[in-house]
């Protein structure tokens, strides 16, 4: 498709919201190292035998919540412990790239921009969007790999939601996108909540709810947008 055309009054609308994505990098750090941390505890839980003392019960209660939305299942243990690692590492990537962003490993804000705004201002009910290399179509013109792209509508969402999606586009930001470990998006809020275990591992939501129940609890979650309400 041709490039779109230059908007002023639009690129002086679109300000707000790319600055408020870059005051949101701390939060997504700190919701990423949650994660980690709760991941932790769930293969202690899982190495333990499936058992917490007194305690420890945060060892059960972080696997009760990885299960809630990767759904382990009674699989065997040893695979079990293979897809926290997985889902660790994947949280582990988010921080990498924000905390990069942030300027904490280099002293200075190091690499390329993660935000963007989309330059075809595409219809609600897109939000944003990040493009791919294993099973994206062709690119339009105008869109750049590597980039998370902000859509108009995003800017309406309320804080914890606006969160939500910068957090489920970085997952896809940071998946291998090779078959095996490609993070894609076969079902959103509470659809996520009703796929197999195996797609569930290759869901960028079941990543994002997963990491926001981690960082801010499952009753914030549950509120951030009207399709998780049955969540």
């Amino acid at each position: 498709g041709a490039a779109p055309a230059s908007d002023p009054e639009r690129q002086d609308r679109i300000r707000y919201p790319m600055e408020r994505a870059k005051l949101v990098l701390p939060f997504l750090k700190q919701a990423a190292l949650d994660a980690i941390a709760a991941l932790k505890d769930a293969m202690t839980y899982v190495q333990n035998g499936f058992i917490a003392d007194i305690d420890h019960l945060q060892w059960r209660d972080n696997y009760r919540i990885a299960d809630t939305y990767f759904a382990f299942g009674k699989q065997p243990a040893a695979q079990t412990l293979t897809e926290l690692r997985f889902i660790e590492q994947m949280c582990r990537r988010v921080a990498t790239q924000v905390m990069l962003r942030l300027g904490e490993f280099h002293g200075v804000p190091f690499g390329p921009p993660l935000f963007a705004i989309d330059p075809f201002n595409l219809p609600f009910p897109q939000l944003a969007f990040t493009t791919h290399k294993y099973t994206a179509a062709p690119r339009k013109k105008g869109i750049l790999p590597n980039m998370i792209y902000l859509c108009d509508s995003a800017d309406l969402e309320e804080p914890d939601a606006f969160r939500w999606i910068l957090c489920h586009e970085l997952f896809h930001y940071v998946d291998d996108e090779t078959e095996s470990n490609y993070l894609g998006d076969h079902g959103y809020a509470g659809d996520a909540l009703k796929l197999p275990h195996a797609q569930r591992l290759q869901n960028a939501d079941n990543f994002a709810l997963f990491t926001m129940h981690a960082a801010i609890g499952r009753p914030r979650v549950s509120k951030i947008h009207w399709s998780l309400q049955f969540l």
